[in-house]
Order: C-alpha cells, then sequence, then structure tokens
C-alpha cells in the first residue's frame, strides 16, 4: 500500500489521487449511467440472498458501495437522486446499530451502559482513548477503532488497526499505538472479548455461526474453513481462509442480526403506505438505512412510523435502539431532521 507513504514524496500523494478519481469514475459514474431506464430512473435488483449476512444487496447498479457524501465526489454522484417539486428524499439510520447489537449480544455491561444512558458510543471511545476535550477526527478514529475491535481478530487488531488508522487519518499510526489503544478498549469491555472467544468455540463445536432474534438461533451460516488445517505461520496458505472464518463466527451474529433489524422493518412501513394510502414510497436500503420518498404533506407521519418500525424490537434485543433522520431534495444534501 502507497498509503503510510503519502507526504513522503509529491508523487506518491498524486498516484493515490489518481487512483480514487479512475475508481469513481469507472466504478461509480459510468456504473450508474450504464444504469438508468428510459424513465430517467434507476430500477436496480433488490438480492435477499446477495450476502452471506443476510443484508440487502443490489446489483445493476450496486447502490450500497455508492461513496460516502462526506466526500465532494461522493455528494456529486448521490445528487444524480433527487426528488421532484412537493416530495422529499428521507433517510432513516439505524445508529450504531451493530455497536447496539454487539453489546445485547455479549452483554458488556460496560458497553450496554453507554449506550442505554444515551451516549455517543464512539464519543465515550474518544474520551476513554484521548480524554474529554476530543477532536472531531479523534471522534472519527475512534469510530474505526470500535469497528475493528468488533470485526477483527483480537491477536491481528494492532496491525489491522495501524492500517485503517493511518488511512483514514492520513498519518501514520504506528503498530505500537494500534496496539496500545487495542488494549485500552479491551480492557474496559472485557466481557466483549470473552464473549468473541465464546463464539469461536461454539463456531467449531457447531461448524458455523447463527444470528439471533427474539432470544433464539435464527439464520445459520455455515462456516466450513473453520475445520482446515492451520499451522499459525503467516505464510501457511490456508491463513487467510481460517482467520475469515473465525472472525466470522462473531462478525456473523452482529452483522446478521441487525441486518434482519432494518430488514424487519420494512414490512410495517410498506404496511402503513398501502393501508392509509399515503403518497410515500420507499427507495433503497443501504447499510443501516432506509432511503424513501414522501410528498410534503405526509411526511411527519412517515417519519414517525418508519422511526417506530426501525427500534421496534428495542425490548427483547435488550438494549437501547435509535433512529437518526436526514431529510433533503437530493441524496447528496441531506440534512439532520429534528423530531420533536
Amino acid at each position: 500500500s502507497l498509503e503510510p507513504l503519502r507526504g513522503k514524496h509529491p508523487i506518491v500523494g498524486d498516484i493515490l489521487e489518481w487512483r480514487h478519481l479512475t475508481k469513481m469514475l469507472s466504478t461509480y459514474v459510468e456504473g450508474v449511467r450504464n444504469s438508468i431506464c428510459p424513465d430517467g430512473k434507476i430500477h436496480a435488483t433488490a438480492l435477499l440472498d446477495g450476502t452471506e449476512t443476510g443484508r440487502l444487496s443490489y446489483q445493476r447498479p450496486n447502490l450500497q458501495n455508492w461513496p460516502r457524501a462526506s466526500t465532494t465526489e461522493g455528494r456529486m454522484l448521490r445528487d444524480c437522486v433527487a426528488a421532484p417539486p412537493g416530495w422529499v428524499l428521507v433517510e432513516i439510520d439505524q445508529s450504531q446499530v451493530e455497536i447496539r447489537v454487539a453489546a445485547a449480544l455479549s452483554g458488556d455491561p460496560d458497553m450496554l451502559e453507554i449506550i442505554n444512558s444515551g451516549k455517543d458510543f464512539h464519543s465515550a471511545t474518544a474520551e476513554l482513548i484521548y480524554g474529554p476535550n476530543f477532536t472531531d477526527d479523534q471522534r472519527t478514529a475512534s469510530k474505526i477503532t470500535n469497528f475493528s475491535l468488533i470485526y477483527e481478530i483480537p491477536e491481528n487488531i494492532g496491525y489491522m488497526l495501524s492500517k485503517s488508522l493511518s488511512a483514514a487519518t492520513k498519518k501514520n499510526v504506528t503498530l505500537e499505538d494500534a496496539q496500545r489503544i487495542a488494549d485500552m478498549i479491551f480492557g474496559r469491555y472485557k466481557r466483549l472479548r470473552e464473549w468473541m472467544s465464546e463464539r469461536h468455540k461454539a463456531g467449531m463445536a457447531q461448524g458455523g455461526a447463527f444470528t439471533k432474534w427474539r432470544g433464539m438461533d435464527a439464520r445459520f451460516r455455515p462456516l466450513p474453513n473453520l475445520g482446515l488445517p492451520y499451522s499459525g505461520d503467516r505464510n501457511d496458505p490456508n491463513k487467510p481462509l481460517v482467520e475469515t472464518a473465525i472472525r466470522s463466527t462473531w462478525n456473523m451474529p452482529v452483522q446478521g442480526t441487525a441486518a434482519d433489524l432494518t430488514t424487519a422493518a420494512l414490512s410495517p412501513i410498506v404496511r402503513w403506505i398501502q393501508d392509509s394510502n399515503a403518497q410515500a414510497r420507499l427507495l433503497v436500503t443501504i447499510h443501516d438505512s432506509v432511503v424513501g420518498i414522501v410528498h410534503e404533506s405526509a411526511l411527519a407521519d412517515y417519519i414517525s412510523v418508519a422511526r417506530q418500525a426501525m427500534t421496534a424490537h428495542a425490548g427483547w434485543l435488550g438494549v437501547k435502539l435509535n433512529a437518526d433522520v436526514k431529510t433533503g431534495k437530493r441524496l447528496g444534501q441531506m440534512q439532520k431532521y429534528k423530531v420533536e
């Protein structure tokens, strides 16, 4: 990777920028342009079985991997999705849902206390690492850290976190610093670490991993690569296969259950639209958020129904769920909507 060399020679930054823009053009701009139908709209195909975790996915084009609106190019691309006069785009996001699911499934008391008290989990991590006067960039780094801890093998966390933080902050984060951060967080969330080890052992015994629904095992994902011979040597050809399977023993319950929470919200929203004959329709799910288009006259009612649907399962899950709302005329210019 050239990312660690950024800033050491001018050409490195130019090469990385060229790679980024080339990917934007080929993957997103040309991909979207080729998918526009005669009516001027994109009609992607939704797949219920397109991902191993069960999250909805799309093809022709893939609407899940659009760049974030936090980048200039991402906003330009998302601005191609626009609402007609009198209508509004509404994005309702299940805030930090995978962190919340990990806290619920692991039963980590410190994680649950932070979430159920209404605190922002990434800010709590930033305060733990950097102190109470952390910056926005440090909160972003803490967000990356939180997800790395959930989805990476603990023995590899220092190396992977070093790479992730270096790429995100465009600064060289050493292996030692990354490992210190990981040890600090795992030192607080001890139960999470124990649960990950328990999921690994259960995965070895069951040959796979389950999602959870209403306290019971739900969808099962076989993980046959758990049984591959593996010496532990870094050059072992089975290393990436085995380590991916190990990660999946706890990734699958977290990501799969979070995906089911989003999918389960769609039916009551659609039922309300049909029963009330509301001027609204769903457009797409993007990871943990649901995007709809709503007439201004139905906006408040739609938001109320959708937020209720997306937080309805907090009771049996045992953790507070939250749904953030953004609205706008174009998808790249969405603004936070203040819920009364």
